[in-house]
């Protein structure tokens, strides 16, 4: 979401439909949708399953979609190579890693189904989610749960070669499941209708732009990174996008 988002900020998109639009990096969806049921973000983005299951625990504060800008999960499971797991079903009695809230391991149930084995048959290994990928690397879990856009990159920052990562895509494998999503608070989405029509018009465009030149509008984010005092790589940012 960051480079389209910056895109549509430093372009001037969101100015000429008469809005102000600042962002914070998010912590992952749980942290970013319980944000935003709690009014500390107008919207933001995230993983609509975990919308869902919110929604299904707090009514009172109901969340919706208002745009999927992924038609495809970034849900994953990863391994490497050397690992010997040539097919999900090889998961079996390995070890996965993941943080508790972890959005592709809280699905791992329904994967696990759809792929034949008992989800029960792994044991899980829970650790903070930038110790993820080390512990893949260390060779402390045989695999890790997450997204595509941040494991991959990440094993890659690591030392991993890309084509020494295994993914097991949740979508490969017969679950047809919608990526992130921008999300906002019911009440909020009625009461300002309009107000987010023009930021979608606004952020489309931003959309539109980091297709169109890639290269370009990510040097963009970096310089915008760096001015905020944030250090990012810029091969890991490019093989992320």
């Amino acid at each position: 979401m960051d480079t389209p988002l910056v895109t549509a900020i430093l372009k001037g998109y969101f100015a000429e439909e008469g809005l102000e639009v600042t962002y914070e990096r998010g912590y992952g969806s749980a942290d970013s949708i319980t944000k935003i049921a709690a009014g500390q973000y107008d919207l933001g983005e995230g993983d609509p399953y975990s919308m869902i299951e919110f929604n299904a625990k707090n009514p009172d504060v109901p969340l919706v979609a208002i745009y999927v800008h992924f038609n495809r999960s970034p849900f994953g499971i990863y391994t490497l190579k050397d690992k010997g797991i040539g097919e999900p079903a090889q998961l079996a009695g390995k070890k996965l890693g993941a943080p508790a809230g972890d959005a592709p391991r809280r699905l791992w149930p329904v994967f696990a189904k759809q792929v034949g084995i008992d989800p029960g048959s792994v044991e899980w290994v829970t650790m903070e989610p930038q110790l993820r990928e080390p512990f893949l690397i260390q060779g402390r879990v045989d695999a890790i749960s997450g997204f595509m856009t941040s494991a991959m990159p990440n094993l890659v920052r690591g030392g991993v070669k890309l084509e020494d990562i295994v993914p097991f895509l949740y979508n490969d494998y017969g679950l047809e499941l919608y990526g992130n999503a921008v999300i906002t608070r019911v009440q909020l989405l009625r009461e300002k209708p309009e107000q987010f029509k023009a930021f979608l018009r606004a952020y489309v465009k931003g959309w539109q732009d980091t297709i169109r030149d890639t290269d370009g509008n990510m040097l963009a984010l970096l310089d915008k990174a760096k001015a905020d005092g944030q250090v990012l790589d810029t091969a890991t940012e490019k093989l992320r996008l």
